[in-house]
């Protein structure tokens, strides 16, 4: 079975019901919805689909937002302009028809937040300026390496950290949509610090929704503050494509290293993200440098891969995923180290020691299975991170909570209908993980609860179960 998860982004090539059927049975476990293009109908629809297919393969699909965040970007620009080297520009804040000489940027407090000697980026780097000097609206600047410079292109500031809001107008209207679509989780862009985190999870909050916020590491401020937003978040994305603008290219690698192993430490999910498969936007196989970086990623623990374009847009959306999925299930028995994964879990509770010991049990017996029962999905998330090298099935009564499972490596879950007792509860377990063939009759598990059930925040309890034989808990709920 397959652990590392996997997140398909939706756009023109997968946005059919067919097409999305195709990838959650090719091994798509979470679909992503970008916001920076799409109207809310489109996305309405967009929804809509993935949860009728859910619903048809009887497996659920977690749903994600991506904001939009404040993107910085050219204004509207005449036809065939291009920057040569050596040339003078300006940026102005004034709305203008772009020409080589000047244009404009969407963000209007650009010429407050940068200074003389501050290189500009454009395009995801392909254009680079060098700032002479800001006079009122005005940046003047070099031009160091050129190029075609076209309508609405990202600008990214390297070394300048930009005033505004972490949420963009746009983006609270597009959160408040989510939250009402009841979508699992919430990507937010360019996130600068911990703080930025908490007026996504106090709307959150305040709708008494559930969605759990993402941090997408993409600004070098992001990258200095790491450990805050990591303790701050509930999952974080390696969004390598800005922060292979913002930060050296070759420092990416290292970079992507340490926020997995920061995620580590600190029990989060983490996605790696940005042309894992870029060249299969076109061609029907990948290259030996995509299938080795998907490989370096799984070695390094990322929880989940996500495609962007390959499936947004690409020709082969669903071979994306089928190459993603095999490259994983070729991978993964190669990370079994419970040790090594152990020893970098930085949380001494009741929970983790439990949790520590059911997976040193599942070992020692050669289990086929470990079997959590849980209400909020905490102690799924944390058997996640020991990298058992058989599957863990986590059982809960939420299926919100069941949806968001779909990020947790090795995480299969199973939903729980209403029981009077804990003897009855295994048994429809039992039931459902045979006929979903997690197990098999006969199978040795071990099983992680909290008692009395069902209490929550609690996991107090291990027990060796075979299945099949009568379960002897003898605890009837409250």
């Amino acid at each position: 079975m397959r652990k590392t998860k996997i997140i398909c982004t939706l756009g023109p090539a997968s946005n059919t019901y067919e097409t999305i059927r195709e990838m959650a049975i090719a091994g798509m476990d979470i679909v992503r919805l970008n916001f920076s293009h799409g109207e809310h109908a489109t996305h309405e629809r967009s929804i809509e689909l993935v949860r009728q297919v859910a619903a048809d393969i009887q497996r659920p699909i977690a749903i994600l937002q991506d904001l939009q965040g404040p993107k910085i970007r050219v204004g509207d620009m005449e036809d065939g302009v291009e920057l040569l080297p050596g040339e003078k520009t300006v940026i102005t804040m004034e709305d203008v028809l772009g020409t080589a000489a000047r244009f404009s940027s969407t963000y209007k407090g650009l010429a407050t937040d940068v200074r003389s000697g501050d290189p500009i980026l454009i395009n995801d780097g392909m254009l680079k300026l060098r700032i002479n000097q800001v006079i009122g609206q005005d940046i003047h600047a070099t031009v160091i390496d050129g190029g075609p410079l076209l309508s609405h292109k990202g600008i990214n500031l390297s070394q300048s950290s930009i005033s505004t809001p972490a949420l963009t107008e746009k983006d609270v209207e597009d959160l408040y949509f989510g939250l009402k679509q009841n979508l699992d989780y919430v990507a937010l862009s360019f996130v600068r610090e911990a703080a930025d985190l908490k007026e996504v999870q106090g709307t959150v909050r305040r709708k008494n929704k559930h969605a759990h916020a993402i941090a997408k590491i993409e600004r070098h401020e992001a990258v200095e503050d790491l450990e805050a937003i990591v303790a701050a978040a509930d999952a974080v994305m390696v969004a390598r494509g800005d922060l292979g603008v913002e930060m050296l290219l070759e420092q990416v690698p290292l970079i992507q290293k340490s926020i997995i192993n920061t995620c580590r430490r600190h029990l989060k999910p983490v996605i790696t993200a940005t042309q894992m498969l870029e060249s299969m936007i076109q061609n029907p196989r990948p290259t030996r440098a995509e299938v080795s970086d998907i490989a370096n990623a799984i070695l390094d623990g990322t929880d989940a891969l996500m495609l962007s374009g390959e499936t947004a847009v690409g020709a082969h959306p669903v071979e994306a995923v089928r190459t993603m999925a095999q490259i994983a299930e070729t991978v993964e028995p190669q990370l079994h180290s419970v040790d090594t994964y152990i020893d970098g879990l930085r949380e001494h509770s009741a929970a983790n020691s439990v949790v520590h010991a059911a997976c040193r049990l599942a070992d020692n017996l050669r289990a086929k299975a470990i079997i959590c029962f849980t209400e909020h999905g905490f102690t799924a998330r944390l058997l996640s991170k020991y990298r058992q090298p058989i599957p863990v099935i986590a059982v809960t009564r939420s299926p919100e909570v069941q949806r968001r499972m779909s990020l947790y490596w090795g995480v299969r879950s199973l939903l729980l209908e209403e029981v009077s007792s804990t003897d009855e509860m295994i048994a429809q377990v039992e039931k459902l993980a045979l006929e979903s063939r997690m197990v098999d009759e006969g199978d040795m598990t071990v099983i992680t609860a909290g008692l009395p059930l069902p209490i929550t925040g609690v996991t107090n309890l291990i027990k060796v179960h075979r299945i099949g034989e009568a379960a002897s808990f003898n605890s009837t709920f409250p």
